[in-house]
């Protein structure tokens, strides 16, 4: 525990994940799932309350998300980070204000092209 449990903020490093069923947010923080069907942790092991966020991306979704969100969690995937980091940092570099629409397009067609 980063934080005494129960204070906001506070980040708990699992030792047992029949404490997930507890969290209120479970985050991967991994390139689990980035390039294959792994998953970090079963989604059964989620309790029902709780939102998922994979710092991964691909096109589409990462496993673990379809998995999380198939079984009713809130769940979600980096790309929306990257993409408003993105947006904030071209803003205050060149002072010019991308939408995160034409961040989003810039990225897809990057990563078009490393293939």
């Amino acid at each position: 525990v980063d934080k005494k449990a129960g204070d906001p903020g506070a980040v708990i490093r699992l030792r047992r994940l029949d404490a997930l069923d507890a969290a209120d947010l479970v985050v991967n923080a991994t390139p689990i799932g980035l390039a294959n069907e792994t998953m970090p942790v079963a989604p059964a092991a989620i309790g029902p309350r709780a939102t998922c966020i994979d710092l991964t991306y691909r096109r589409g979704e990462t496993p673990w998300v379809h998995s999380c969100r198939a079984r009713g969690l809130r769940a979600t995937d980096g790309l929306t980070m990257l993409v408003e980091q993105g947006a904030l940092a071209f803003s205050r570099w060149f002072e010019h204000r991308l939408s995160p629409h034409e961040v989003r397009a810039v990225i897809w067609t990057a990563i078009k092209e490393r293939r």
